[in-house]
């Protein structure tokens, strides 16, 4: 009830009292330059249909479920700390240690563990979880340590699962990590906005700006 109330409270200081319908919103990061295809091919090579792969890899800072889309106007709670999450940290580069293994996260997430020297990612995802602003827009918000997703497994019981899981080695390469985003899920992802590292900088999409036209037309 809280959240709906914050979402309207939100929504009537935009100039409209229309609620738009909720999308599935996350802060993260993508991790291009760290190759998880060939993990990815390995895994279905011997997991067959019951691994579906993550499309477009990337490393959730923190997921906040189904919010009104106008909470990512410029402007707003949200908007306004992620810029300032941005501007105070900088550009780094993000990689999988060598020895690291990939394990399950939850019923069915396949995930490995990610790691930069510097520690801004862990430092990101905890200013971000421990705002007064997220935390009330998200009581239950999950704490978990920056990790990659490789896909989901549709049987976590199946028993080949259990022996295939730790021959998994580790995606190579390695990521310049140089802003944070907001991505939309429960489809095909689509990145919305970001924020460059160490300016704060936003930038919007194609996809946020059609997705704002929809949410507040009256």
């Amino acid at each position: 009830m809280l959240k709906k109330l914050l979402v309207y409270i939100l929504s009537m200081s935009m100039g409209t009292v229309m609620i738009a319908q909720p999308i599935t919103l996350f802060i993260g990061i993508d991790i291009a330059g760290i190759n998880v295809s060939n993990v990815q091919q390995y895994i279905s090579s011997k997991l067959a249909t019951n691994f579906k792969p993550e499309q477009h890899p990337h490393s959730t800072l923190a997921y906040l479920g189904q919010l009104d889309a106008r909470v990512l106007q410029s402007g707003s709670a949200l908007s306004n700390l992620l810029f300032s999450v941005a501007q105070q940290a900088t550009p780094f580069l993000l990689q999988v240690l060598k020895g690291t293994k990939a394990h399950l996260l939850g019923k069915n997430a396949l995930i490995v563990p990610l790691h930069d020297a510097t520690g801004q990612l862990a430092q990101m995802a905890k200013a971000i979880r421990q705002n007064p602003f997220i935390q009330e827009m998200v009581p239950n918000m999950l704490s978990f340590q920056p990790h990659s997703t490789l896909g989901r497994i549709t049987n976590p019981q199946d028993p080949l699962v259990q022996k295939v899981v730790p021959t998994i080695n580790p995606p190579t390469g390695t990521a310049t990590i140089n802003k944070i985003i907001l991505f939309q899920a429960g489809g095909p992802l689509k990145e919305l906005v970001s924020y460059d590292l160490g300016t704060g900088k936003r930038t919007e999409t194609a996809a946020y700006r059609q997705l704002m036209a929809t949410a507040c037309s009256a």
